[in-house]
């Protein structure tokens, strides 16, 4: 059945001095009408050529943001050779190429590689600095490391308008057609994105193909075309079914491939063959039904990417501690998983191990000696402590460390187990989660040694992001309530934070003057939190209202820079009040 339109909307181009107010806008000539003023006649040229086509006038902007605010700087711009290059689809010529050519050579091939996805994907910061990192296109500068480069790279697309977050969420992203198109015509020699047979093109064809993406039920013939493809460095086959047969004869015949994504595809078993991949530095086999990794994937001693998430996989191989050159180990969601095997601590590359939402996986003894670990999500210790188990003073020496997150902390023993973990000396930590069994029943000696625990876990002043979850002590560690004092800013540098199933907790911390905070999220509180006032905000105060409420200082704004609330299932919540005057929440925060 032919599915028509029955309404179609013309959208008519901007006039001219619209065109030239939201070039204004995107590269924020705002406030000084000199400045406005020095610029418009030459803006005016440059917002003509864009035709009153908002993309073409944002990626001009783009452009624009990384230029002095200079006649010459401008002018340069206008006078590019860019924008009459011939040669270029009709739909992108102009604007959308000079936004293009404007790249430095490092953000062009990342923009390229964006392309390799099919149109209209929404897709994630996350991957994709992987495998642009995987692929060879980060090189860290400084004292950065390759992730914060690749990050770098992706706010920069987005601050030149070629890539788009979604929802406001600039985690996730998607491209305009028009720049998709534009990326697919620069891919064209190299990648596709593969639905037919005639597109994987052959090895004998003008084609040479280096990165692939297949997706869902392709035929017996596009696999026989692709495996001829000897120069193929890059495979995405995702959402297929794939036999132990097919995969080896692919890893026989493609084996210089130095990408490897089949997650999300049916597949029982990973074959041998998989061991002479040795040039592969990404693999992913996340959200597959493997159970068994074989013993071969120790010959992969170039991988450095190794994601095996959502898998069914039980078992990990010792060989695994023979890929020295592992750097990303994701093994998120893998529910049948429940030990690491102690060659892990021979990965001494290993910069990012997530366990998150693994359940109950045991560490090994001695992952204090993965030095450059940056990332560790899932670090939990054993409910029956034996010789061998991983302990808190391990994470002592993980100096490196941005992203930590702890669970089962009900299992700590003392709050001197706590302390030997140090970690408010971690001067890099920026995003740490403390977690304890939900659903607990503690009695009240539990619940002052958690209190006692938690103490000893205060986070660096540089944290950006805390989230704690399951906690059951009555109240919150001083270093919370202290988070948000008139006199000292305990975590000036915060901007997320999460509180989530802290039943026993009689009152919520003050943080209503952490200076950066925007996103706070409280939820899932069984007890007994009745109120939300003024202690809420900023705690006490020298002056108070009466009924015994504490007061807020009239001269503070509470949560300045506050954008998204969320409170959810508060059961006994009652009332929230503040005194009359307090100012708070000058940003509007979502109506969630």
């Amino acid at each position: 059945m032919q599915m028509l339109a029955m309404n179609i909307h013309h959208v008519d181009k901007l006039s001219l001095e619209d065109s030239w107010l939201l070039l204004c806008k995107k590269v924020v000539l705002t406030g000084d009408e000199v400045e406005i003023q020095h610029l418009k006649d030459i803006g005016m040229e440059i917002v003509k050529k864009c035709d009153g086509l908002p993309l073409a006038i944002k990626a001009t902007a783009g452009v624009l943001c990384t230029k002095e605010k200079t006649r010459k700087a401008w002018n340069g711009v206008l006078e590019s050779a860019a924008w009459s290059t011939s040669g270029l689809p009709e739909e992108v010529k102009g604007a959308l190429y000079l936004s293009y050519e404007d790249l430095p050579s490092y953000l062009k091939q990342c923009f390229i590689y964006c392309s390799l996805f099919p149109e209209d994907s929404v897709l994630f910061m996350h991957d994709m600095t992987q495998l642009w990192i995987a692929e060879g296109f980060v090189k860290a500068e400084g004292s950065s490391t390759m992730e914060e480069t690749a990050e770098e790279y992706y706010r920069e697309l987005i601050m030149r308008n070629l890539l788009q977050p979604c929802n406001n969420d600039r985690n996730e992203f998607q491209m305009h057609d028009l720049l998709y198109c534009l990326s697919r015509y620069l891919a064209r020699d190299e990648s596709s994105v593969v639905r037919k047979v005639h597109e994987a093109g052959n090895s004998n064809g003008p084609m040479k193909l280096r990165r692939v993406y297949m997706r869902d039920h392709q035929t017996t013939e596009i696999f026989d075309v692709l495996v001829e493809q000897d120069s193929l460095r890059t495979l995405l086959w995702r959402g297929t079914r794939l036999s132990e047969t097919q995969m080896d004869v692919a890893f026989n015949k493609i084996s210089r491939l130095r990408v490897l994504d089949i997650c999300s595809s049916t597949i029982q078993g990973l074959p041998d063959s998989l061991g002479n991949l040795i040039h592969l530095r990404y693999l992913n086999i996340s959200l597959s039904q493997i159970s068994v990794i074989p013993e071969s994937i120790g010959n992969l001693r170039n991988l450095q990417f190794l994601d095996i998430s959502w898998s069914e996989i039980s078992v990990i191989p010792k060989s695994i501690g023979n890929l020295r050159n592992l750097q990303f180990l994701n093994m998120q969601m893998c529910s049948r998983l429940s030990s690491l095997p102690n060659s892990i601590v021979n990965l001494h590359n290993l910069r990012s191990l997530d366990l998150d939402h693994t359940r109950g996986v045991g560490m090994p003894t001695g992952l204090g000696r993965l030095q450059n670990l940056q990332l560790l999500r899932g670090f939990m210790l054993q409910s029956n402590r034996t010789e061998g188990c991983c302990t808190m003073e391990e994470l002592r020496s993980l100096s490196c460390l941005t992203n930590l997150s702890i669970k089962k902390l009900e299992l700590i023993s003392s709050s001197s187990e706590a302390k030997a973990a140090k970690i408010g000396n971690k001067s890099k930590l920026k995003s740490l989660g403390l977690s304890c069994t939900q659903h607990l029943k503690p009695n009240e000696e539990e619940m002052r040694r958690i209190e006692k625990v938690f103490e000893e876990l205060h986070p660096p002043r540089c944290l950006e992001e805390l989230n704690i979850s399951g906690y059951f002590g009555r109240e919150f560690p001083k270093w919370m309530a202290e988070a948000s004092s008139s006199t000292s800013i305990v975590f000036p540098h915060l901007t997320r934070l999460e509180l989530h199933y802290c039943n026993y907790c009689e009152r919520l911390p003050p943080c209503g003057l952490l200076p950066h905070l925007e996103f706070l999220s409280i939820g899932e509180f069984a007890a007994p939190v009745v109120d939300v006032g003024p202690k809420f905000l900023v705690g006490t105060s020298s002056s108070s209202s009466g009924g015994g409420r504490a007061g807020v200082d009239s001269s503070k704004c509470a949560f300045p820079k506050l954008e998204t609330l969320k409170f959810r299932n508060m059961r006994n919540w009652q009332e929230w009040y503040w005194d009359k005057g307090t100012q708070a929440m000058h940003k509007v925060p979502e109506p969630l």
